[in-house]
């Protein structure tokens, strides 16, 4: 971690350490931290009418945005995925397979691998425009590791959800705002109802401005 998001850390950690959930002033505060921490995000990705789902990295990215959506399908649906996907990419969609669902992995996308009932694309490495999808493909994710990814070559207008891990024990799911997923965890006020639990101001604050040091050299 760069020394300057660790003296950040510090300084979060030590004055913003109350329950954002509570309504003391503290709390509040802690919250308004949030709030301004998922703002930047959006704002440094140059993105509208999304949200920020705060997570505990490219693991819990994966199973949300994949598992949590997949769920909102009563028939089986077919999918596609990028070859080189991580293993927790697979192993949601080995999943996703005891209940009739299929997958295919793609080394080049091509428009000829889409089914009738194919409803979502993931890409891990390469990007397509939205206008590229045909319309009866339901949603598309991109899934980044910023710490290894070369920002210059990410575009994510017009991404349904991505995927962000700037380290490795925190990150984020941006989703479009109409796009409905079914929570993996449950119980506890969150910022999202897509996940529960107390946020972690420290977490979000230094994942928002690794993001922004990052994307700001573009």
């Amino acid at each position: 971690m760069k020394e300057e998001l660790i003296k950040t850390f510090d300084r979060v950690s030590t004055g913003y350490f109350a329950n954002s959930n509570s309504l003391h002033r503290l709390g509040t505060e802690s919250n308004k931290l949030i709030d301004a921490s998922s703002k930047q995000i959006l704002d440094v990705l140059g993105l509208t009418n999304k949200e920020v789902i705060y997570t505990t990295g490219n693991v819990e990215n994966d199973n949300l945005c994949i598992l949590g959506y997949l769920r909102n399908f009563s028939n089986p649906k077919h999918i596609l995925v990028e070859k080189g996907s991580s293993d927790s990419i697979i192993m949601c969609l080995d999943k996703i397979k005891n209940f009739g669902f299929t997958y295919d992995v793609f080394d080049k996308f091509s428009l000829n691998l889409i089914r009738d009932n194919t409803v979502l694309i993931c890409f891990v490495n390469e990007f397509l425009e939205a206008d590229k999808i045909p319309a009866k493909v339901k949603t598309y994710i991109n899934l980044v590791n910023i710490r290894n990814s070369d920002v210059n070559n990410y575009t994510f207008i017009g991404v349904d959800m991505m995927g962000i891990c700037e380290m490795p024990y925190n990150g984020c799911l941006i989703k479009n705002k109409d796009v409905n997923l079914v929570p993996l965890i449950h119980g506890g006020k969150s910022v999202t109802k897509y996940r529960s639990g107390t946020p972690n101001a420290p977490f979000s604050v230094i994942l928002s401005k690794g993001i922004r040091l990052k994307y700001q050299k573009r």
